[in-house]
């Protein structure tokens, strides 16, 4: 199907349940959906690369706790340490409640109080490591390096042949983090819609 078609058909659909339209662009689509976006009133925004390497397992992490499948606590702290609003809040839980495959949620304590956040999602010989976030009066203290290592090593432990993650493209800090941790990157996307336009 031709990529204006795409855009009409995915702009009728959202119209009607009051969502805006949010395209993610990976190289692999070409130049024309892009300029095709931009003639249209879209503008690019939050550019991110896709990061991967082989599971491997790690020492053990005492600080941090592991738990399968979604998790209430950890949602609550997870979204406490993002300073996300109530509708952020509301969007995140209705997106990870449908994740299909094996979910694991990391959190790491200092002094029994979780300051760290992370999650791994399974499917086949692949893991994804999503939502590491640090709360912010704890940074720079190891905090994300820990629970990204302990998800590799969870990953490992349930077969997973390959980690990957994703990050900004301006956020060197964690970009060399997941270099050290021997990420490499794999792609690069930027999302697009109209919601930037209105800022």
């Amino acid at each position: 199907m031709p990529f204006q078609e795409v855009l009409r058909e995915a702009e009728q659909f959202y119209s009607q349940i009051d969502q805006e339209v949010i395209f993610r662009l990976s190289p692999i689509a070409g130049d024309e959906p892009r300029r095709i976006l931009l003639n249209n009133g879209y503008l690019g925004f939050d550019p991110c690369h896709v990061m991967i390497k082989v599971a491997s397992a790690h020492e053990d992490f005492p600080h941090v706790v592991i738990v399968e499948g979604l998790d209430d606590g950890w949602l609550a702290g997870f979204t406490a340490a993002s300073k996300m609003t109530l509708k952020q809040s509301e969007a995140h839980r209705k997106i990870v409640t449908n994740i299909r495959g094996r979910v694991a949620c990391a959190t790491v304590y200092q002094n029994e109080q979780a300051v760290g956040f992370g999650m791994a999602v399974m499917e086949g010989q692949f893991t994804g490591i999503f939502d590491v976030v640090v709360d912010s009066s704890h940074r720079r203290q190891g905090h994300g390096r820990e629970v990204t290592q302990a998800l590799c090593s969870w990953a490992s432990q349930t077969c997973a042949k390959f980690v990957y993650l994703q990050v900004q493209a301006e956020n060197d800090a964690a970009r060399a983090l997941y270099h050290g941790l021997k990420f490499s990157e794999s792609y690069s996307y930027s999302y697009f819609s109209r919601l930037k336009n209105m800022t």
